[in-house]
């Protein structure tokens, strides 16, 4: 009987330890993603227009939140991206650098970081470029939907991804123009409704005050009078 559970002991503590040695071999394989739910919308593009900078400014970074499946560790890790030849269009070689990415240790988030530069070629033309994450030493490729992001560079002024028809109505360049000047405002994202009530009320102050010099409404670029609701 000694032996008997002197052997059934034995065999639990091999059992264990192989459990053991199978779940942290689990855990220690990591997978990245591209984080797109933020500002509580899915985004799956991001713009960035060179129009509403100063025009001293010449160079400037955007960021691709991207996440893990797994454990943070001790070290900083690569996060390997390329551009997705195939699906990008009217690429400027020019126009843009990729920067390396980490996941800084014991983090779980981090950031592709894309150097973008003004050249003559985007003044006309919007580029489109579809970055995709790539398998590398410190990460396999996470859910299918969540390995790839549009960047869209330009520098004439285009609708935002965080513009709001609820609050501006539809939109147009001019409506777009006049916000930023008469505001100061470009993004409306993380803007509160106190902000955006003020966006709304200055513009409207401003086009009845338009039309009271010009004797007529200010117009878009098709001719339609620029309405806030």
């Amino acid at each position: 009987m000694k032996y008997y559970v002197f052997f059934i002991g034995t065999l639990s503590i091999l059992f264990l330890g192989c459990k053991k040695e199978s779940l942290m071999s689990f855990t220690q394989s990591a997978g990245v993603y591209i984080y797109k739910y933020y500002n509580n919308t899915d985004k799956d593009s991001l713009t960035y227009s060179f129009a509403i900078q100063d025009a001293a400014k010449t160079v400037d970074t955007v960021f691709i939140p991207v996440r893990i499946l797994g454990d943070a560790v001790s070290s900083d890790r690569t996060v390997s991206y390329s551009i997705q030849e195939d699906r990008s269009v009217n690429i400027e070689p020019n126009s843009f650098e990729l920067l390396p990415a980490i996941i800084a240790a014991d983090s779980f988030t981090g950031n592709i970081p894309i150097k973008v530069k003004r050249s003559e070629a985007i003044k006309t033309t919007e580029m489109r470029m579809w970055v995709k994450l790539d398998p590398s030493d410190d990460f396999e490729l996470g859910p299918k939907d969540q390995l790839s992001y549009l960047v869209k560079l330009n520098d004439f002024l285009s609708k935002p991804n965080s513009w709001k028809d609820s609050s501006f109505g539809s939109y147009s360049r001019v409506k777009y123009e006049t916000i930023i000047n008469q505001t100061g405002f470009s993004a409306f994202g993380s803007l509160t409704s106190f902000e955006l009530n003020f966006i709304v009320q200055t513009c409207k102050g401003y086009l009845f005050n338009y039309e009271q010099v010009n004797k007529e409404p200010l117009l878009d670029e098709d001719g339609v009078a620029v309405k806030f609701p």
